[in-house]
């Protein structure tokens, strides 16, 4: 009994819920197709679901063989769910057995939650994921013994509340609130990926008392409509009308510099769309963001349409060509652009970066729907382009307010 990827299973020891099959014979009548009916438990959805059966019934047309055929199925299948028979997910490559997420060690959990992650994020993101799980990993031996076991074979089931409480302490004291609420956020997916497998694995949650700790904001740097001006001519001044296209990528579409924009192919330019392919993506999830109409009256004279589709939009030949630039290639020149416009330093905190974050501020105070922002940014959620542009210190025109009436 196969459905899509789960398989019928029983460990020989576990009772599950289930109901009985029953037949759906439509009052005896041999030109309907009868149908088995039954409540199985799902391993998975940690529920019983309703599942039908035909197993070759309909292929009689007489009603005593059709009953016959049926009570035969009916029964095959009542003995398998008295058995403790039960749909679970098939096992794929770095999954584990749902059933043994009970006995499951934390430390082991933590590498396997760690070794997942590898396939569904970029390497910059896997980092943090490392940090994070180091830091729970560096607490449990800092506690040594918990509940009477060494932290080295503390079961993930033991994990609570008040184990997270001591965590988030000390946490809080080693680094920022902002750092601590970005770890927790990891932790807290870590133990949902094991819920999802075992919704019985903790009674409590483990994290259900805790709160976004408060933030003082840092506000991102972004350049004025004359900083932007001069870094233009500057960059035209000295012949770099790459670095200047590289910079208006950003500005225009919110693309990423070095994992997205610096990996532009021609052919994915497509009329007022550019294609972020999952490859590049900070998601890994392709999507299409807008080119405004201002920037494509720009692209039109590069006649991009004279060039391969798979060629790189950016090359180290200052055309587009078969090998994207390295990582630090317009970091470096436009590193001197700054340096010429003394906008560098230790106390400046203008970087590339800077270009995609005034183009999100332009396009807020340009009027754009906030929901299309999203869409450019590829947020999940507005409330996450909502605290961006707060960031950015978008909202700190109080006109508006001027229009008040008074008492």
């Amino acid at each position: 009994m196969q459905e899509n990827k789960r398989i019928l299973y029983s460990n020989g020891k576990t009772r599950v819920p289930y109901r009985k099959a029953y037949l759906l014979d439509y009052n005896g009548n041999v030109h309907k197709y009868w149908r088995i009916i039954f409540y199985i438990w799902d391993g998975n959805k940690q529920a019983m679901v309703r599942q039908q059966k035909y197993g070759g019934i309909n292929k009689y047309h007489t009603l005593s063989k059709r009953y016959e055929a049926a009570n035969e199925l009916i029964d095959e299948i009542n003995e398998l769910l008295e058995e403790g028979y039960h749909l679970k997910r098939t096992i794929g490559k770095n999954e584990i057995d749902p059933d043994q997420v009970q006995r499951m060690i934390i430390l082991d959990a933590l590498d396997h939650y760690l070794e997942n992650k590898k396939g569904e994020v970029e390497a910059t993101t896997l980092k943090t994921y490392k940090s994070a799980i180091n830091l729970f990993k560096q607490f449990l031996a800092d506690q040594g013994v918990i509940e009477g076991l060494i932290y080295k074979k503390l079961p993930l089931k033991k994990i609570d509340a008040t184990l997270m409480r001591r965590y988030v302490t000390w946490c809080k004291d080693r680094m920022s609130n902002r750092s601590v609420n970005n770890n927790m956020r990891i932790i807290a997916q870590f133990l949902n990926y094991f819920v999802a497998m075992d919704n019985w694995l903790f009674r409590v949650s483990p994290l259900k008392f805790f709160k976004k700790l408060p933030e003082t904001t840092s506000k991102h740097a972004a350049y004025s409509k004359d900083q932007i001006r001069e870094i233009r001519d500057e960059c035209l001044k000295t012949g770099d009308a790459q670095l200047w296209l590289f910079l208006q990528f950003m500005y225009y579409t919110l693309a990423r510099p070095y994992q997205e924009v610096r990996f532009i192919r021609c052919g994915h330019i497509k009329g007022e769309r550019l294609w972020i392919p999952a490859t590049a993506s900070k998601n890994k999830k392709g999507d299409f963001v807008t080119i405004p109409k201002v920037f494509r009256t720009e692209l039109e004279k590069l006649h991009l349409e004279q060039y391969p589709e798979d060629y790189f939009l950016f090359s180290a030949d200052q055309k587009p060509g078969i090998q994207a630039p390295g990582k630090n290639y317009f970091y470096k020149r436009f590193s001197k652009v700054l340096q010429v416009l003394k906008m560098n330093g230790s106390e400046s905190h203008y970087d590339i970066y800077a270009f995609k974050h005034s183009g999100a501020i332009n396009m807020y105070l340009s009027g754009v729907p906030i929901d299309r922002i999203q869409q450019q940014c590829r947020h999940q959620s507005i409330q996450q382009t909502m605290e961006y542009l707060r960031d950015l210190d978008v909202f700190r025109d109080t006109s508006d307010y001027d229009q008040v009436e008074g008492l």
